[in-house]
């Protein structure tokens, strides 16, 4: 199982980022915070009593490289006695030449590969980016190596690309769902509550 979670707000309004980093907003200690104390009403006994079942205790936290990220992994990994591993495949798709600018920039200045990008979006990079088949193979295969509960630390499009894979939608579909910032999202086997 894979308990997903996408880092804290960042300061990044009306920016292009995928693997830029920004800085989060809250400090990093207030988020991990936030997640233990999520992760600890999903693991009681009697978390979710109506479906009746509760998350298992995670076995791993595997983290982003990014900041925003492996920041708050370092300080949830002790509060949960588990150890923090990086882990590439779980770096937010690429948008290349275009990161870390506005996208009224990008508009203004490169408006015409960004027009064509939008039109094959599901297909093309961005100048210098990556492909999204290119990235959901990518995840694909981290999870594929996933044999026990597990946190991922991680970012709104491994998070829609673990949607797209575990429950069958398309990728317009998983875009148009939010992806909340630290809240802890299961993706696998649940077990009964005992």
């Amino acid at each position: 199982m894979i308990i997903a979670i996408r880092h804290g707000p960042v300061a990044a309004a009306g920016l292009c980022y995928g693997r830029w980093d920004p800085p989060l907003v809250h400090p990093a200690h207030e988020d991990a915070a936030r997640i233990a104390e999520l992760l600890e009403g999903m693991m009681a006994p009697n978390a979710d009593a109506v479906a009746g079942l509760r998350l298992p205790p995670p076995r791993r936290i595997i983290s982003s490289p990014a900041a925003r990220c492996q920041t708050v992994a370092a300080l949830l990994a002790p509060r949960l006695g588990t150890p923090l591993v990086i882990d590439e495949r779980l770096a937010e798709l690429s948008m290349g030449d275009w990161e870390g600018r506005s996208w009224a920039e990008i508009e203004a200045v490169d408006g015409v590969r960004l027009a064509a990008w939008m039109n094959r979006w599901e297909s093309d990079a961005a100048p210098g980016g990556e492909t999204l088949p290119d990235f959901q193979t990518r995840v694909r295969a981290a999870a594929a190596e996933i044999t026990e509960p597990v946190i991922w630390m991680t970012h709104a499009g491994v998070i829609r690309t673990l949607r797209v894979l575990q429950r069958g939608i398309t990728w317009p579909e998983a875009m148009r769902e939010a992806v909340a910032h630290l809240e802890p999202q299961p993706f696998g086997a649940t077990r009964p509550t005992g």
